[in-house]
């Protein structure tokens, strides 16, 4: 088996966990669309293609790893994982399309192993819910912390820091409609741009 169907398991709503062979190498549009029950699902490292909405309205989905293979993820692939709390990106993520983590709003944690931002196909439309700006730690590879705060999106985190630090590198704060970046590592302190400024001038510095 290499392929998971369109809609394969779509509204399969008692379906709590799948294991899935190395030998799989894409997954179809709305294969686990509302399967509501799925908590856990092991997606293998053969992995290349995610289709749009493919696991959309897995409600009770708790963490998702995306391997290094993937280099993008659809439209709304994870849309309203409501239970969603950790998400890991490998590092051969490019870009992420609109409405793809919409009404998923519990993550705690979103990692990015990709060294360049990946860049968002569609930016006048939401892709994350807004609550979780302020909420959510976004790991990044060491060194890489700067090109995510300056990038499109990205910048909007609040809490930036190196995998596998136990501390921010940096950390976003907003004092009379101005954006400050803290840079913990040297004690400075930076302008960044708002969200408009990021869609608009993505390139934008101090």
């Amino acid at each position: 088996v290499t392929y998971i169907g369109d809609m394969a398991f779509s509204d399969c709503s008692t379906l709590t966990s799948i294991e899935l062979p190395e030998t799989i190498d894409s997954i179809g549009f709305s294969a686990f669309y509302q399967a509501i029950s799925l908590k856990q699902v092991d997606i293998p490292n053969s992995l290349v293609y995610l289709g749009w909405q493919a696991f959309g309205d897995c409600e009770s989905l708790e963490s998702i790893k995306v391997p290094d293979g993937v280099t993008a993820i659809n439209d709304m692939t994870f849309s309203s994982c409501s239970s969603l709390k950790t998400v890991e990106l490998g590092s051969g993520i490019e870009s992420i399309a609109m409405m793809a983590f919409l009404g998923a709003e519990a993550i705690t944690e979103f990692t990015c192993h990709a060294i360049v931002p990946p860049t968002f196909t569609a930016t006048f439309v939401p892709v994350f819910s807004d609550v979780i700006y302020n909420v959510t730690t976004l790991n990044v590879p060491k060194g890489s912390e700067e090109a995510y705060l300056n990038a499109p999106i990205w910048g909007e985190f609040s809490v930036i820091k190196a995998i596998g630090s136990e501390t921010p590198t940096s950390i976003i704060i907003e004092n009379d409609g101005i954006k400050y970046m803290l840079n913990i590592e040297n004690n400075t302190a930076k302008v960044v741009k708002n969200r408009i400024d990021y869609v608009n001038y993505p390139n934008a510095t101090d």
